[in-house]
């Protein structure tokens, strides 16, 4: 697990492969994109948030808060500590026209 988590690092860190998708310097965004080796599109993106890190935090982590900024959230639980600052969470989201509700079982740091 280890070994992917360092390549993704790398991938996030490179400066080769990025596309600018918008870079507004005047609110201080940049949002870029590249694809991966793997086909998949990857997204990074730096700015401003006129917050405290306690504030973003309760944004976009804590579960009763989720559901009012991610529309597609039915719910989000906590399941277990398993470390400082470590969680395993469960999620599911909402079915849309097409798709039906997905859940999610992660660890996040």
């Amino acid at each position: 697990m280890v070994p992917k988590i360092e390549e993704f690092k790398g991938v996030i860190a490179s400066k080769q492969g990025w596309e600018v998708l918008t870079d507004d310097k005047k609110a201080g965004v940049l949002i870029e994109i590249k694809k991966s080796v793997r086909g998949l599109y990857i997204l990074r993106s730096t700015g401003v948030v006129q917050c405290s890190p306690t504030e973003l935090y309760r944004l976009l982590c804590y579960a009763p808060m989720k559901p009012k900024w991610d529309l597609k959230n039915e719910y989000t639980h906590y399941l277990k500590k398993i470390g400082v600052n470590a969680y395993v969470i469960h999620s599911k989201t909402k079915g849309s026209y097409i798709l039906s509700s997905r859940d999610f079982v992660a660890n996040m740091i």
